[in-house]
C-alpha cells in the first residue's frame, strides 16, 4: 500500500537543529630547487538539537520522498493514552541536544627534489579519533498490574555524546620517485611508497556496546606497507 504522504515544515512540531560550523586554514610555501611545503588545519563541529519534538515525533528518513520523515506511529490527534501512542515511536529526550567541542584535523605535505633525478615527498595527517560512547540494552521487567510490558527491551546511552574520544589517528606516508627519459617524448617513472611509515595502530572504529567487549577495536589503522609502482608516459 502506497503511503499518503503529507509534506510540511518541521517547524510545525518544533525546531530541529543540525548545524555544522567550522573553519579551514591552509598555507603553502616554496623554497629552493623547486621544493614545496604546505599544511593546514580544519576545525569544526556539528551541533544537533531535537529536544522540542522529542515528545511528539521521531526523526527518520522517507523512502518515498526526498524529505525527512516525522514518524507518528499510533499517535492520533490528541489521543495520548496507552492505546493511541506507543513509546517506541518517540526518541528519548536524554542527550537530545549535543554540542561537541571543536576538534581539529591537521595535515601537511612536503616535496623536495634530490640529486640524481630523485624526488622525495611525504604527507602527515593527525585526525580526531572515534567517539567513545556506551549503550546498554536492558529487558523490561514485569509490572505489578499483571500486564505484558509494552517494550521487550530498552537501549540506553550511558555516556553523553561529544564528550569523550579515543586516541587521535597519526599517520605519515612517504614516497621516492625517479623519472627515466626514453627518447624525445617518452618517460618512465618508478616509485617506492611507504604508507603508515611509523606503523600507528590507533582504532578507527570501536565496539560501543557496554559489556566485556566494550571499546575493543572493530578496526584499526592499516598496518605499514610498501608499494612499488611504474608509470610509463609516451
Amino acid at each position: 500500500m502506497t503511503p499518503n504522504n503529507f509534506v510540511t515544515g518541521a517547524s510545525g512540531l518544533g525546531d530541529i537543529v543540525d548545524l555544522y560550523t567550522g573553519v579551514d586554514v591552509t598555507a603553502t610555501s616554496r623554497f629552493g630547487n623547486g621544493g614545496q611545503v604546505s599544511g593546514g588545519v580544519s576545525f569544526g563541529r556539528e551541533r544537533t538539537d531535537f529536544c522540542s519534538i522529542a515528545s511528539a515525533a521521531q526523526i527518520g528518513t522517507n523512502t518515498d520522498t526526498s524529505a525527512g520523515k516525522i514518524y507518528l506511529a499510533n499517535y492520533t490527534g490528541n489521543n495520548i493514552n496507552n492505546t493511541g501512542r506507543t513509546a517506541t515511536a518517540f526518541p528519548s529526550s536524554l542527550y537530545c541536544a549535543v554540542t561537541p567541542p571543536y576538534k581539529g584535523d591537521w595535515k601537511a605535505l612536503v616535496s623536495y627534489p634530490l640529486p640524481w633525478g630523485l624526488n622525495a615527498s611525504a604527507t602527515w595527517q593527525n585526525r580526531v579519533g572515534p567517539q567513545i560512547l556506551a549503550s546498554r540494552t536492558v529487558a523490561s521487567l514485569p509490572n505489578t498490574l499483571g500486564r505484558t510490558p509494552t517494550l521487550a527491551s530498552l537501549t540506553a546511552a550511558l555516556i553523553e555524546p561529544g564528550t569523550e574520544y579515543s586516541d587521535r589517528l597519526n599517520q605519515v606516508d612517504a614516497r621516492i620517485a625517479k623519472i627515466f627519459k626514453v627518447g624525445a617524448r617518452s618517460r618512465i617513472q618508478g616509485t617506492v611508497s611507504a604508507f603508515n611509515l611509523f606503523n600507528g595502530n590507533a582504532p578507527t572504529s570501536l565496539n560501543l556496546t557496554y559489556g566485556p567487549s566494550w571499546l575493543l577495536p572493530n578496526k584499526i589503522m592499516q598496518a605499514r606497507f610498501v608499494k612499488f609502482g611504474v608509470q610509463i608516459d609516451y
